[in-house]
């Protein structure tokens, strides 16, 4: 019997060839964007992938944090990560992912949108590379809405909680080899 599954780390050109069926998806259903955002920490390149194909610049969004400062723990956990055993790396990131999604959330309430958020009225993509709560996702959706008139789509690499982006890549966890913590 598997105690644990192996994991899969995902890198940018593995994430950003797998975009490209989800891509085809979105022409498939006649989108288009007239502004990619990208979440916290998600990597540009992914944006700058979608970007490219619905012609249309990408703009990082600050993410949500804790009230609980997690940031050295993650630091120095991130440091050991490549010398654990594979099996562990699971359900680190999940311990992880629990006492983040449990924690109260602050917003970036200081950001303002600048001129290239108000050029035109296309709905705008939400890029996260990774969605457990979709509160991150659902705070932008409702501040593009409410300040700018604009739709949303969202797009997340994966998604392992009860939240489903509108489009997606894997419904389960990956570690990522850009930020295999969290």
């Amino acid at each position: 019997m598997e105690l644990f599954r192996p994991t899969e780390t995902l890198t940018i050109d593995s994430a950003i060839a797998d975009s490209e069926r989800i891509c085809q998806r979105m022409l498939a259903d006649k989108r288009s964007f007239g502004l990619v955002g990208y979440v916290g920490g998600t990597p540009p390149q992914i944006a700058e992938y979608f970007g490219q194909r619905f012609g249309c610049e990408c703009i990082n969004l600050p993410s949500t944090g804790t009230a609980r400062d997690y940031r050295r723990s993650v630091a120095v956990a991130r440091v050991f990560y490549d010398h654990f055993p594979a099996s562990f790396r699971r359900p680190l990131s999940w311990a992880y992912r629990g006492m983040r999604s449990t924690n109260r959330m602050t917003f970036p309430l200081e950001f303002e949108f600048g001129d290239t958020w108000k050029r035109d009225r296309l709905p705008v993509l939400l890029v996260d590379d990774s969605c457990l709560t979709g509160r991150t996702l659902e705070f932008w959706k409702t501040r593009i809405r409410n300040e700018l008139g604009r739709a949303t789509c969202t797009f997340a690499l994966t998604t392992i909680g009860r939240y489903q982006t509108d489009y997606w890549c894997y419904k389960n966890w990956h570690s990522f080899a850009w930020r295999p913590i969290g």
